[in-house]
């Protein structure tokens, strides 16, 4: 989830979940932490003209960090080096799997992953009541041969922070005030605006 300031049209800090661990990283001094800690800086990219947060991903898993950002042992390189085996995503217009034996180094392994609107036609909103034994075992948590299968965004859950399940997805602005402190302008009212919630494919 990423917090954004309208007015500077910026990102600002983001929290990710980790194994039952929301994690929130803050852009530089743009935000302060609030009720619970700051587990790092969230490092921003230029790509087609954008800031864009590089973030990594669990090996296999679905554990989602800042880049060089806790835990450290999430890559083989020291300090997040980009010269560290695993794959660059972008966002495209198209999806791409790629051969995992040719993946030596982030230099060469650029692919393009898709955002699709998760409460569209296409997306698991439509199909959270579709349990059990089809899409999920239970409200959020994905039907999978594994008791620790990965929840939909509405079954995410702080093992600590006290708040309640889904709040990220259902109440973000909620999650984004106990989180952080020091904005010039905070509303809990939602506006419906032309922009979709998305998933990543």
């Amino acid at each position: 989830m990423l917090v954004v300031e309208k007015k500077e049209d910026r990102v600002i800090a983001m929290i990710c979940l980790a194994h039952f661990d929301f994690r929130s990283y803050i852009v530089g001094n743009r935000i302060k932490r609030g009720d619970e800690n700051v587990d790092g800086k969230l490092f921003l990219e230029k790509y087609n003209g954008e800031e864009r947060p590089i973030t990594k991903q669990d090996p296999n898993k679905h554990g989602c960090y800042a880049w060089k950002g806790s835990p450290w042992w999430m890559f083989w390189e020291p300090n997040d080096s980009k010269d560290c085996i695993g794959i660059r995503y972008f966002p495209d217009d198209e999806a791409f799997m790629p051969v995992e034996s040719k993946i030596s180094s982030f230099r060469i392994t650029d692919y393009g992953y898709v955002l699709i609107d998760i409460a569209g036609p296409a997306g698991f909103w439509n199909r959270q009541h579709d349990y059990p034994n089809s899409t999920f075992r239970d409200y959020g948590a994905y039907n999978s041969s594994t008791l620790s299968t990965a929840q939909a965004p509405w079954g995410w859950k702080d093992y600590n922070d006290v708040l309640e399940r889904g709040v990220m997805f259902l109440d973000p602005a909620k999650l984004t005030s106990r989180y952080f402190r020091g904005f010039k302008e905070f509303d809990f009212k939602y506006k419906k605006v032309m922009q979709k919630s998305e998933q990543c494919l």
